[in-house]
C-alpha cells in the first residue's frame, strides 16, 4: 500500500487486505445496472477487509460518486482508483482509532456528527419536497413589515490617536485646537520625543453607526469614541479626551454619510431567497416532528446567561 499514513500506522494493518481494485463501471456485464454503472454481482466485489470487515466496490463507487466531476473522471484510471482506495482505508483506520481512544465522544466531534446527520437527512428529504415561490405579495409584505432592517442608518468615519496616559492626551489635545488639525499636532509631538506609550496613532474607525443602535459590526468601536464622533461635525476635533477602557482618545470625525433605504426593488431577490429557506425549512420540521413530541422550558431557557464578552482593543497600527 502507497498511501502516506502506512508508515504511521503499519501496527494498525494487521488483517487488513486489499485486493487489485477492478473497473468501477463494467457496463454490459454481470446483470443489470443498479447502483454507480455497478450490477448487484459488481457492487459487491471485495475490494480490501480491513480486521474483516469488507470494503466492497459499491463503497467505491459511492467514495467517487461524491466527487466532483474531474475527480470522477480521473478516478476511472486504474492507478488512481488504487489511491482512492488506499484513502478509505486511511479514513477507516483513523476512525477505528478515534473509537478506542474515545475521541468519537468528544462534544465537539458529537456536534459536527449531527451536523453532518443534519445536512444528509435534510438533502434526502429536499428531493420530496415542493416548495412554491413565495410570490411579489408576499416579498412587498415582508419589506414593509422589516422596514427599519432595510434602512442603512447615518455612518461616521473617525480618525482617533489613543494615548495609555491620559496627560499626553490633554497636552496633544491643546495643541491640535490651536491648530485646527490633529495629524499635525501629532507629528509635532512625535517629533519632541514627547511620545510614551501610545496604543494607535492615526488609525481610523468605520464608517459605523451611531453605538446606540448596537450594530453587531460596529463592536470595535469602543461606544465613547462613537458618542463623541457622532456629537462632533466631520472635520472637526472632538473638544475633550475620550475615556474608553483603559485608554485615552482623541476623536476626529471625517465623513459623515447620511441615513439611506434599500428599495424594495434591491431587496427583492434577498427577499426571495430568505422566504424560500424558512418554507423548507418548516416543510422539514414538520416532517422531522411527525409523531413526534417537543417540550421546551421557556423559563429555563431565559436563564441562560450570555458568555462573558472579551473587551475590545483598538486594531494594530496599520
Amino acid at each position: 500500500m502507497t498511501s502516506r499514513w502506512h508508515g504511521l500506522f503499519a501496527s494498525m494493518l494487521v488483517g487488513c487486505t486489499c485486493a487489485p481494485v477492478p473497473p468501477v463501471q463494467d457496463a454490459g456485464r454481470g446483470g443489470p445496472v443498479e447502483l454507480h454503472g455497478l450490477s448487484a454481482a459488481q457492487a459487491a466485489v471485495v475490494l480490501c477487509q480491513i480486521d474483516g470487515e469488507p470494503v466492497t466496490a459499491l463503497d467505491l463507487a459511492e467514495e467517487l460518486a461524491s466527487r466532483g466531476d474531474l475527480a470522477r473522471l480521473v478516478g476511472t484510471m486504474p492507478a488512481q482508483r488504487r489511491a482512492v482506495l488506499d484513502r478509505m482505508v486511511d479514513r477507516r483506520l483513523l476512525a477505528d482509532e478515534a473509537r478506542r481512544t474515545g475521541l468519537m465522544d468528544d462534544p465537539e466531534v458529537a456536534r459536527v456528527r449531527r451536523e453532518v446527520l443534519t445536512r444528509a437527512v435534510g438533502d434526502r428529504w429536499l428531493g420530496d419536497l415542493d416548495v412554491p415561490d413565495p410570490g411579489e405579495a408576499a416579498l412587498r409584505a415582508r419589506h414593509a413589515a422589516e422596514r427599519a432592517r432595510f434602512r442603512q442608518p447615518e455612518l461616521v468615519r473617525a480618525r482617533f490617536i489613543a494615548f495609555a496616559d491620559r496627560a499626553q492626551a490633554e497636552v496633544v489635545l491643546a495643541e491640535a485646537l490651536s491648530v485646527r488639525r490633529l495629524d499635525e499636532a501629532w507629528r509635532g509631538f512625535a517629533a519632541r520625543g514627547l511620545v510614551s506609550p501610545v496604543v494607535d496613532a492615526n488609525q481610523e474607525f468605520g464608517p459605523f453607526a451611531h453605538p446606540d443602535l448596537g450594530r453587531p459590526e460596529d463592536a470595535s468601536v469602543p461606544p465613547a469614541v462613537g458618542r463623541a464622533a457622532f456629537e462632533t461635525p466631520a472635520g472637526t476635533l472632538h473638544p475633550q479626551v475620550v475615556e474608553a477602557g483603559a485608554l485615552y482618545y482623541l476623536v476626529w470625525p471625517i465623513t459623515r454619510t447620511p441615513p439611506t433605504e434599500i428599495a424594495f426593488e434591491v431587496a427583492a431577490s434577498q427577499l426571495r431567497s430568505e422566504l424560500h429557506r424558512e418554507r423548507v425549512a418548516d416543510a422539514l420540521e414538520t416532517i422531522a416532528l411527525h409523531g413526534r413530541r417537543i417540550e421546551i422550558d421557556e423559563d429555563a431557557l431565559a436563564l441562560v446567561q450570555d458568555p462573558p464578552s472579551a473587551p475590545v482593543r483598538p486594531s494594530p497600527p496599520r
